[in-house]
């Protein structure tokens, strides 16, 4: 159990590894417009609200091992038709495959890695090790976009090359973990399957806490996704450079990487809740901020946006985890992440249009307004229930 650990470490540098993460430029020089990409974009979180939490289930009943190696098969067929194609469709088929792949990962890794904890009666260092992961994960992420970079003035397809063969190493890391919990040796049935699901559901209606947590922490990484990807072609259109957009995305990798360690000791001084409060608050001020703003402050608002994202993601996951029993584990992490999906399928093309109509800056104050309606429906309805 304790080696389960030190090899999802591993597998996290390879599968977070930011290589193929410039997607938005790599569309714009195969002739996407913005709109064109927000729909794809759509696409894939109608592919990954689709297989969210059926693939949950599945780690739950066969096996979460199984199921990462999985998500890193269809990450490879997906590199491989970005790589190869040029048209909307392929290139759209391509995220299918995306979404797959992250769909088949998210719940089951953290799975892993809380039950592999709580065997070893060790869970009350989960937000310690989540907190690593994540740091993994932002350095992983940004050592990929400077190369990415690189040699995107080069040669941009090399970057789904390089994607290719990280994910076929990221496989050989899980082969070698051990599954937590004992699978069950009878024949699974699809009422097994469907069963989980009803238990999960269950779940949530009697504890409207957890799904609060689990709608918030989607919209809230949701809307801090759109503003850092949409970011990114308003920039190169303003005249920065792909390398010197990874630059700033690295420096905003490194603040990101302080602001998750500080998640980590600040859980353990100060009300968690009110953090995360405090952080929805403070992004959505910042985002709509952003289309008033056109001097360098912009770049600030940037990196303190997306610091204040990762700040609230360990904070979010160690609440969650504590509330979630572990036989429905990854079943209801994907459910989490289902709502992420939900608010990027409406979210992505409207900002898209946007910002082909009246410029990508002023689209931010939709992402803003939204985020803080969204968050404020939800409590109301949550609290009247």
């Amino acid at each position: 159990m304790k080696r389960n650990i030190k090899l999802n470490y591993w597998f996290q540098w390879f599968f977070a590894f930011g290589i193929t993460n410039m997607w938005m430029l790599y569309l714009g020089y195969k002739g996407m417009s913005l709109l064109q990409i927000g729909i794809m974009e759509s696409i894939f979180h109608i592919a990954s609200f689709s297989f969210e939490v059926p693939s949950g289930a599945i780690a739950d009943l066969f096996g979460r091992k199984k199921t990462i190696i999985l998500g890193r098969l269809a990450a490879i067929i997906g590199y491989g038709i970005m790589l190869f194609s040029h048209s909307f469709l392929l290139l759209s088929i391509g995220f299918v495959f995306s979404a797959l792949s992250y769909a088949l990962t998210s719940g089951s890794n953290e799975a892993i890695v809380y039950d592999s904890l709580k065997q070893l009666k060790e869970e009350g260092n989960y937000i310690d090790v989540i907190s690593n992961m994540r740091i993994i994960d932002e350095i992983a992420y940004n050592a990929g976009l400077i190369l990415a970079g690189v040699i995107l003035d080069i040669y941009f397809e090399g970057v789904y090359i390089i994607g290719i063969v990280f994910a076929i190493i990221a496989i050989g890391f899980a082969v070698f973990m051990k599954e937590p919990l004992p699978q069950k040796k009878e024949r699974q049935t699809f009422k097994d399957y469907f069963e989980i699901f009803k238990i999960a559901f269950t779940i949530l209606k009697n504890d409207l806490d957890l799904l609060y947590l689990m709608i918030y922490c989607g919209i809230l990484q949701a809307c801090v996704a759109t503003f850092y990807f949409y970011f990114q072609p308003y920039l190169q259109n303003i005249g920065y450079l792909g390398r010197e957009i990874s630059i700033l995305i690295f420096i905003s990798g490194i603040v990101q990487t302080a602001s998750i360690k500080l998640a980590s000791i600040m859980t353990k001084r100060f009300n968690s809740r009110l953090m995360l409060s405090i952080v929805g608050i403070v992004v959505a001020i910042l985002l709509m901020a952003t289309s008033f703003i056109t001097s360098y402050v912009l770049l600030i608002i940037f990196i303190a946006i997306n610091a204040l994202g990762s700040f609230s993601n360990p904070i979010n996951d160690t609440e969650m985890q504590k509330k979630i029993p572990s036989e429905q584990r990854a079943t209801l992490i994907s459910i989490s992440s289902m709502f992420y999906s939900i608010v990027m399928i409406i979210f992505f093309p409207v900002v898209g249009y946007l910002g082909d109509t009246i410029g990508i800056q002023y689209a931010f104050i939709v992402v803003g307004m939204g985020f803080a309606l969204l968050v404020y429906g939800l409590r109301k309805v949550l609290k009247s229930k």
